[in-house]
């Protein structure tokens, strides 16, 4: 079992602790009904909480991601545009020199 995903084992614990709990509980079958319904409909609104949070994370990761690429892009065209006006000034130099040569 050292390939079980953690999460297996927390899984588990939970199902023991419903079980032990249902086992030992002092209220009737209608009453812990209830507090079962009423505390899975906290877990799931939990959840759904804990969903929005992570996609919200993950938009954040992607706008940066996105800015990122977005600022490389810029600079890449910057540099192409400094290397096209190096090379032009290179060959209107190199050309005027080889007509006052001639």
């Amino acid at each position: 079992m050292k390939n079980t995903h953690p999460m297996v084992y927390f899984c588990l614990g939970v199902g023991a602790g419903i079980a032990a709990g249902l086992l030992w509980a002092p209220d009737s079958g209608e009453d812990t009904r209830k507090r079962l319904q009423s505390k899975a409909r906290e877990g799931g609104k939990s959840v759904q909480r804990a969903a929005l949070s992570v996609r919200d994370s993950l938009q954040d990761a992607v706008d940066r991601g996105a800015k990122s690429v977005e600022k490389g892009l810029d600079q890449a065209e910057a540099a192409v545009a400094a290397g096209h006006k190096a090379a032009t000034s290179a060959i209107n130099t190199a050309a005027k020199a080889v007509s006052q040569a001639f």
